[in-house]
């Protein structure tokens, strides 16, 4: 008879992990008095507060640092901001992995942050990590049921799949730069031997390459106007692919993001979890795109001008976009009023 075991094999794979850098605090402070003196942060999205929570974007999409809503397509650019803040800046070039956005992110006394989740996963490829510039053992952190203290200048992994919460019921301003980033071989070399066994084995990991440099005449020829074919999106939206730099950007009119590809090989170009690769094809210039999570895999076919018809479409677009973007920021800034009104922030 064979004997069978019911011991649990599993590795535990870490809610939050303390990464093996730090980071030197005067010089934080002072870059992020700079920051507070010279821009204004803006209210951050979300119904789970009550709009005192706000941030001053260091990187994200478009290189825009007021902007509230942490979007992620792509490596993200560098603020102005940045320009200011050396140190800030020294970090994130250091940090060897592609940052999509990179915030400075405030709470003030006796503010709250009620309990959500986010979409950052190991098998999305994306995770979020933190670095205390500014904090206090009053700072009531919750992540993953379990309260945690994370000191100034320590460099921090956490799993915000996990719901979490914060109530800052100290007196000062706390401040934390966040940075969401892609996971990659260096990033995983951040982590003790332990975790980093534990995410191999346990994740369904999405690890991204590394950027390479391609030709601009390559790059060049993947640039033009599209229209979304009907087996991606029901309606016509017209799109533009732009080169910047070694990355392309694609742009929809009214879309208040940005996705921008970096090359991974000679003919494929990556931006989250969609690649586009270079196609020979013998009815012009084209690309094929590819999603496995959103189930696309098919050819888009480009053009150097647009008709009279796709322009007119392209303006429809354009004050479509910005209506949906409006509502939606209605939206998240009523639950904050209701909140300021109310006192509640859970």
């Amino acid at each position: 008879m064979t004997a069978t075991s019911n011991i649990d094999t599993r590795l535990q794979v870490p809610i939050a992990a303390r990464l093996n850098q730090s980071f030197d605090v005067p010089r934080l402070v002072k870059d992020l008095e700079v920051a507070k003196a010279k821009y204004t942060p803006a209210a951050q999205s979300g119904p789970y507060h009550d709009g005192n929570w706000k941030g001053i974007f260091l990187r994200n999409a478009d290189g825009d640092y007021s902007k509230s809503v942490p979007v992620m397509q792509g490596v993200g650019k560098d603020t102005e901001v940045l320009k200011d803040c050396p140190y800030f800046k020294e970090i994130l070039d250091s940090l060897g992995t592609p940052i999509h956005t990179a915030r400075l992110l405030f709470l003030p006394p006796d503010k709250k942050i009620g309990r959500h989740s986010d979409s950052f996963t190991w098998e999305a490829g994306i995770v979020r990590l933190h670095i205390p510039i500014v904090t206090h053992e009053k700072v009531k952190f919750m992540l993953g049921e379990k309260f945690w203290q994370w000191k100034p200048g320590e460099f921090w992994f956490g799993d915000f799949s996990q719901v979490h919460s914060i109530h800052n019921q100290s007196d000062v301003l706390r401040v934390h730069l966040v940075i969401d980033c892609s996971v990659t071989e260096n990033l995983l070399s951040y982590f003790d031997s332990n975790d980093g066994n534990a995410i191999r084995k346990e994740c369904n990991l999405t690890i991204h390459k590394d950027e390479i440099e391609l030709p601009t005449t390559v790059l060049d020829d993947l640039c033009g106007f599209f229209s979304i074919p009907k087996e991606i999106a029901p309606l016509p939206f017209i799109g533009k692919v732009v080169r910047d730099g070694n990355h392309l950007e694609i742009k929809f009119s009214g879309a208040p993001f940005i996705y921008r590809f970096v090359p991974i090989t000679e003919n494929k170009l990556s931006c989250m979890d969609m690649d586009i690769s270079t196609v020979d094809t013998s009815n012009g210039r084209a690309f094929r795109i590819k999603s496995a999570s959103q189930n696309i895999d098919t050819v888009i076919y480009l053009s150097d001008t647009i008709s009279v018809g796709q322009r007119l479409i392209s303006v429809l677009q354009f004050f479509l976009g910005k209506s949906v973007y409006a509502l939606f920021k209605f939206g998240f800034w009523g639950g904050q009023l209701r909140r300021r009104i109310t006192g509640t922030g859970t």
